[in-house]
């Protein structure tokens, strides 16, 4: 799985650059889990505009990420989704439990 790692003010960026699929989904979680277990106060994901569908196994670790951020006083937040991935979070009735910005100018 192709990812970069930036740090802009108090964030931790991870920013995939692959479509997660079943095939890369343990690489996917091992990189989310990581950078939400502590070491960084806030963590943002960013995924690429393409990117316009998910499953359910990345719905599942997104959520995980979000609680566990939140249990340590962090944030966890979506960074430049496309509008299917925002429908996908409305239609699982998760569009006021993640926070989404439109690009990593917001995050500042």
């Amino acid at each position: 799985m192709q990812y970069t790692i930036s740090d802009q003010a108090d964030f931790h960026i991870l920013e995939i650059e692959d479509y997660v699929s079943v095939y890369n989904i343990d690489d996917f979680k091992r990189l989310v889990f990581e950078a939400t277990g502590g070491k960084y106060k806030n963590v943002a994901l960013e995924l690429q505009k393409n990117t316009t569908h998910m499953d359910s196994s990345v719905i599942s670790a997104l959520i995980s990420a979000q609680k566990k951020m939140k249990a340590l006083g962090g944030r966890f937040v979506l960074l430049n989704i496309a509008e299917e991935l925002k429908n996908i979070f409305i239609l699982a009735g998760l569009r006021d439990f993640f926070t989404i910005y439109g690009s990593r100018k917001e995050i500042v």
